[in-house]
């Protein structure tokens, strides 16, 4: 028989308190992949709770090891997460061909490069992270119209997994877990969830997708719907703008890019197209 969620919280509620640790473990070793992978978010957390509180014995270790192997909360990739925003936005043919993982790390390094000394490590002003973000645009990535709920499915699937990784190292950070009710808590401050790298591996492509949502319009090229995207990410939405009126052209980016130059404006333009190349 399956080993459900429901039995691994009755088999735990009934065993004593010295005695549930043992009980996890043996829930573990009965278990298939497929029932560990079934799991739900309260089943996977009250075993870790069991196997992590006290003395941590060889048996809890393989057991914890078992868990993270097997759960359906495994770490995430640059790539998972923009597989994901496509798939929200499949009605977009731009972000479809357009973002892609190698864009996220292109904008990294781009803001790496831009960064003033002691930036990021030392202080941190309004925008903060690799993807120089503030809270206005975690707010707008967790609205519903955009990626709510798949940002939340998101951050369970890899706290978790993180979780479980630094457990079995040694080194429990349960910063994110109510354990009244066995969940996991989402940052509401982007100061915090820019903390954990595979928030922000989300957090940043998603956003990116917002404002090329936003850039997409008749008769422009997915291509240029990017480098504008890109432009309003890096804060150039005035400056766009305004070099759209003086060359009378709000479709191409070309002209755009031309009268950004002659003003000036040559880190802003190479800031698009080390992002978009």
């Amino acid at each position: 028989m399956p080993i459900t969620s429901a039995d691994v919280k009755s088999k735990l509620a009934a065993a004593s308190w010295t005695n549930r640790d043992n009980v996890a473990c043996q829930i573990l070793k009965d278990a298939s992949s497929g029932d560990i992978k079934s799991w739900n978010v309260e089943a996977v957390l009250r075993l870790l709770y069991n196997l992590v509180d006290g003395y941590r014995s060889a048996d809890d270790i393989a057991a914890l090891k078992t868990l993270a192997a097997n759960t359906a909360f495994q770490p995430g990739s640059i790539a998972d997460a923009v597989s994901i925003i496509k798939t929200v936005k499949s009605g977009n043919p731009a972000i479809q061909t357009e973002l892609k993982a190698a864009t996220v790390t292109q904008l990294y390094a781009a803001e790496n490069k831009r960064m003033s000394f002691g930036e990021g490590w030392l202080y941190e002003g309004s925008t903060k992270g690799r993807g120089q973000l503030g809270q206005s645009a975690y707010d707008d990535v967790r609205n519903t119209k955009h990626f709510k709920a798949e940002y939340e499915a998101w951050a369970t699937r890899v706290l978790i997994a993180r979780v479980l990784k630094k457990s079995i190292e040694g080194y429990s950070d349960f910063r994110q877990i109510d354990w009244s009710t066995y969940s996991i808590v989402i940052p509401s401050s982007y100061g915090s969830a820019v903390q954990f790298t595979d928030l922000e591996d989300f957090v940043v492509p998603a956003y990116l997708a917002i404002k090329m949502q936003a850039a997409t319009k008749a008769g422009r090229s997915a291509a240029d719907v990017m480098k504008f995207g890109i432009a309003v990410y890096h804060g150039m939405f005035a400056s766009v703008s305004a070099a759209q009126t003086a060359v009378g052209d709000s479709v191409n980016w070309a002209p755009v890019e031309a009268h950004l130059l002659a003003i000036g404006k040559k880190d802003e333009v190479d800031y698009v197209k080390e992002v978009s190349k």
